[in-house]
């Protein structure tokens, strides 16, 4: 490969959306915190204070890990299901078309 081409990385550990991607997508949409002490902190997503856009403003989302939990919202971002195995293939579709 010539020096300086970009190579496609294979998905990040799960996640529909690579990380750098998902989390701009992400940005006024959720906000992402940590609840708990370690090593009993859940990771959780909720609607912004002013929240008026579609969806529940009380929506609360958790995962035991922050990557957990960005995967829960990039299949929610996608309209699918986290327990899908074609949704990583999915997810290759749409970064094409990103």
């Amino acid at each position: 490969m010539p020096a300086g081409a970009i190579q496609a990385s294979p998905p990040e550990a799960g996640l529909p959306i690579p990380e750098h991607v998902l989390c701009p997508l992400l940005y006024k949409q959720w906000n992402l915190t940590i609840e708990g002490v370690a090593p009993h902190e859940i990771y959780v997503a909720r609607r912004p204070f002013d929240w008026t856009g579609d969806g529940d403003r009380w929506e609360r989302i958790t995962a035991p890990t922050r990557r957990g939990l960005l995967r829960l919202l990039g299949h929610r971002l996608q309209g699918t299901d986290p327990t899908d195995a074609s949704s990583a293939r999915d997810a290759c579709v749409l970064l094409r078309i990103l």
